[in-house]
């Protein structure tokens, strides 16, 4: 029901200067010699990556958030165990989600969770199997560093979930 009322939002500044930077670097300029970002720019990347193929308008870049925000609703489902768990987070974290302000959206700090979810979920799935598949192992470790790319904050979460991990168990 939220769904069209969120798509037409106003965007706030922050997705208006990735806007800039990804027009930028379209330009041929170059980020933190033309344009100021003051961050790592995975941000930045995912609208170089996106903002071409479904336009500049503030829907379109909505409607990609809603995509990544369903990925990450879709991620969290996965890990709970029972289908009415899975229900009740869905419609929780898109009630909450859905009525936060509009600082709260196209915003690195969630999108960040689609990677790093993918990485614990991946982690969950291989268990307690040691030695781990080197693949799977390069593969979590590929999606942490995106997760870092967009927002380098995700890194104590990861410390923390691999170190639960690693620790021995009684």
């Amino acid at each position: 029901v939220l769904g069209p009322l969120f798509v037409c939002m106003p965007l706030n500044s922050d997705t208006a200067l990735f806007d800039l930077q990804a027009e930028c670097v379209l330009e041929g300029g170059v980020l933190y010699r033309d344009i100021v970002e003051p961050n790592l720019p995975g941000v930045v990347w995912i609208h170089l990556a996106v903002r071409p193929l479904v336009g500049w308008s503030s829907e379109a870049i909505r409607t990609v958030d809603l995509l990544i925000f369903a990925g990450i609703v879709f991620l969290g489902m996965r890990m709970l165990r029972t289908p009415q768990a899975g229900g009740a987070f869905a419609f929780t974290a898109s009630a909450f989600y859905l009525c936060c302000n509009e600082w709260c959206h196209c915003q690195r700090d969630t999108w960040m969770l689609l990677p790093a979810l993918a990485a614990v979920l991946l982690r969950l799935q291989g268990g307690a199997v040691k030695p781990r598949d080197l693949k799977l192992a390069i593969l979590e470790g590929t999606l942490w560093g995106c997760a870092f790319w967009i927002k380098p904050h995700i890194a104590v979460p990861a410390i923390f979930v691999i170190a639960i991990d690693v620790l021995p168990r009684k």
